[in-house]
């Protein structure tokens, strides 16, 4: 009887060979599936910086952090804009970024800019006055709604309300000018209108639609859609004689 020990011995080399390259590819399967789908996925927070001209501009090198002993601060680019990378231990945690440019002052919001790390990225839009004297007779102020979040998916947002504060008797208003900025601007998936016009009153209502693109889907799991927008109100006020 011939002897088969070598074609015997060549098929179970085969058989070797065959298992690692299968347990090779079901490793890189493996992979894949982990860093793509079951892996925690870091959380996105973008910060923008403009100032209060007409239109707003982007202002570079303005000094943003979180507040976070695991993310270090950053200076706003050529758009106004940084992006942080937050890891995922810090989900359901509140944050409110601070910012700090020297001759410019945060125009106040009515609500601070709270920010809960949750699902999907996060947006925040910040306006900033240019620290200039006083006029004895002209006074320019403007004020902040703060960020406001849109509808969710192609839904609008509710309205939002925004006016002046009040002023010491003898001031009206000699002009008065209405902004949307970030995520949206007016009338661009949105709808801005002026509802009071009065010698000491202005204001102004909007609302945004959100983002039917980002919401829903395989790839966007638990995105709702929502982003978020500033309304600013500018206000020259005269001081009458």
């Amino acid at each position: 009887m011939p002897d088969k020990t070598p074609k015997s011995g060549f098929a179970s080399l085969i058989g070797k060979l065959a298992m690692i390259v299968v347990g090779a590819v079901l490793a890189g399967v493996g992979s894949y599936i982990w860093t793509e789908y079951v892996k925690p996925k870091p959380i996105y927070v973008n910060v923008q910086v403009f100032d209060d001209s007409e239109p707003p501009k982007p202002l570079k090198s303005v000094a943003v952090w979180l507040e976070l002993n695991d993310v270090d601060s950053k200076q706003t680019g050529d758009f106004g804009l940084v992006r942080f990378e937050v890891a995922r231990k810090h989900r359901k945690e509140q944050v409110t970024p601070k910012i700090q440019i020297a001759g410019y002052s945060k125009i106040s919001a009515k609500s601070e800019d709270i920010i809960v790390l949750d699902r999907g990225e996060k947006n925040v839009t910040y306006i900033l006055r240019r620290d200039v004297p006083p006029s004895p007779e002209l006074e320019k102020k403007a004020y902040s709604s703060g960020s406001k979040p849109s509808g969710p998916g192609a839904g609008f947002s509710e309205w939002y309300e925004l006016c002046n504060d009040p002023q010491p008797a003898g001031w009206t208003v000699s002009e008065s000018s209405f902004t949307l900025t970030g995520d949206r601007q007016c009338n661009a998936w949105s709808e801005c209108k002026q509802t009071t016009n009065e010698p000491t009153k202005v204001c102004w209502e909007f609302r945004m639609q959100g983002h039917s693109e980002q919401a829903g889907g395989w790839f966007n799991q638990g995105n709702t859609g929502i982003q978020f927008s500033t309304g600013i109100l500018n206000v020259l006020w005269r001081k009458q004689p």
